[in-house]
């Protein structure tokens, strides 16, 4: 009897580091993921034309290195780069002509993602310069307030950038707008990207997306 009160207990202890090692295993704090994103099948993306020329752009376009930055609008991740790391490279490498940004979705996290990131693409086919100021003020509020339609509305001041907002809602509540996430989504799935945000530059993946690895890799692409 005693034999097999060991084995049990035994096997209950085994459970429980089996089950800590996938918990932590699990946790990444300098990213956020989708947890319902499958191994994509493999992609030559050489093949792949990113969507330089329809996505929303800040910089010289004929600036040497081309970043790309993947977000959710409702990432704390991805509202730190924002408000913190984004002001220092536009001053260090956008302002000088080094670098242009550009944003591609990857709203996963909320239902309200999905909505302002369709939100921010009626913005930008009016105004490109709206959508930053858009894109900055989403992540100003976006762990504090739900990202609706009343909210998103007064987000700007869109008669500053002549912005006919009744447009922005009808194109956000468009099939048009979801076939755009869907494109800049499958292009993420091309490239393995499971979380954010994560960075193309050049068209290559920067893997591991801190903000040094960022720069250093910058710097790389300025000095070929």
């Amino acid at each position: 009897m005693s034999g097999q009160r060991m084995f049990i207990a035994v096997f209950s202890l085994l459970f429980i580091i089996v089950g800590l090692f996938i918990v932590l295993s699990g946790n990444d704090s300098d990213t956020t993921s989708d947890p319902n994103q499958q191994e994509p099948a493999p992609v030559d993306l050489s093949s792949i034309v990113l969507p330089y020329d329809t996505s929303p752009m800040i910089g010289d376009a004929n600036a040497p290195v081309k970043l790309i930055k993947f977000g959710d609008f409702k990432c704390p991740s991805c509202a730190k780069f924002s408000l913190t790391h984004y002001e220092q490279i536009k001053s260090d490498y956008i302002d000088t002509g080094k670098v242009a940004m550009y944003f591609m979705n990857l709203q996963f996290l909320k239902d309200d993602s999905k909505v302002a990131g369709r939100y921010g693409d009626g913005i930008y086919r009016q105004n490109n310069e709206a959508f930053w100021d858009y894109y900055k003020s989403v992540y100003e509020i976006a762990q504090v307030k739900q990202l609706n339609e009343e909210v998103l509305s007064s987000i700007i001041d869109y008669e500053h950038y002549g912005i006919n907002l009744d447009e922005v809602k009808a194109f956000a509540a468009s099939a048009e707008a979801q076939a755009k996430l869907d494109s800049d989504l499958a292009i993420a799935d091309a490239y393995g990207i499971k979380s954010v945000p994560s960075f193309i530059i050049n068209g290559s993946l920067v893997e591991g997306p801190s903000y040094e690895l960022l720069i250093q890799k910058i710097e790389a692409e300025l000095k070929k």
